[in-house]
């Protein structure tokens, strides 16, 4: 083997060696300050403990129990709008997360929140629940398997004549399915936001200070984003109340 193709493969080697060598630290470092958060959990330093969370987040490095841990950290301070937004960070990560939902309910039992919500028609609630089951990407790859089962049958069915024709329709109906499912959680992932009220403020009529008093609201209920003006936000209150927030107390999800 030539000389410069020797050194070549030795610095590729070198250079994978030492990503993995890099990842296998952050890991482990990660590890060892969300065990030490932990601790301090435990010891009732919220501060301490809060600090560490965000460090391994700044990171990147997310999970389940990291959201739920540093959203009970600020929970404990009772700061009760932090605590909502990391929340509902880990429920959009993942949804479903039965510990994230009961902290969730919990948070909304303790500031007593007064916004019932208005439900939705539950054929919208039922495509809602269906589409947050996996992300736009897992439904994408899923559709593609159902559209290429069914062209395999259909090739089965008019060359070899061996596969009857509901089997070709019933999996194209189901990779139809599947792609609208990628778009709408697409469109559910790009277009669809939301955020925390992180104090206590004021609803108002319009985007100024000036305008029309609505209904107070309290620091860590959730609002849906609708409209931008300045720094103010439009927003959607659980029970489909409109009105208009300045964009420095809210944080979006």
């Amino acid at each position: 083997m030539p000389y410069h193709r020797l050194c070549l493969i030795n610095r590729s080697i070198l250079l994978v060696f030492f990503y993995l060598s890099m990842f296998s630290v952050t890991a482990q470092t990660a590890e060892e300050k969300f065990k030490t958060a932990n601790e301090a959990m435990l010891s009732q330093s919220w501060d301490k403990a809060i600090s560490l969370y965000e460090e391994i987040l700044d990171k990147k490095l997310e999970s389940n129990a990291l959201y739920a841990n540093i959203g009970h950290a600020f929970f404990k301070k009772e700061d009760y709008g932090m605590a909502r937004l990391y929340f509902e960070r880990g429920l959009k990560r993942s949804p479903g997360n039965s510990e994230l939902i009961a902290n969730v309910e919990m948070l909304e039992y303790t500031i007593a929140s007064d916004i019932s919500e208005i439900e939705d028609f539950f054929l919208i609630r039922w495509w809602e629940n269906w589409t947050s089951c996996l992300s736009s990407t897992i439904w994408a790859i899923l559709g593609f398997f159902g559209i290429g089962a069914a062209l395999y049958f259909l090739y089965q069915t008019l060359i070899l004549n061996k596969s009857p024709w509901w089997i070709v329709v019933v999996l194209g109906l189901v990779g139809f399915l599947l792609f609208i499912s990628a778009f709408a959680k697409m469109k559910q992932e790009t277009e669809y936001k939301s955020a925390v009220v992180l104090t206590e403020l004021t609803l108002k009529s319009g985007p100024d200070t000036r305008s029309e008093d609505i209904r107070q609201i309290k620091a860590g209920e959730k609002v849906d984003l609708l409209d931008k003006i300045g720094e103010w936000r439009k927003v959607a209150l659980k029970n489909k109340t409109l009105g208009w927030i300045n964009d420095k107390q809210l944080e979006e999800i």
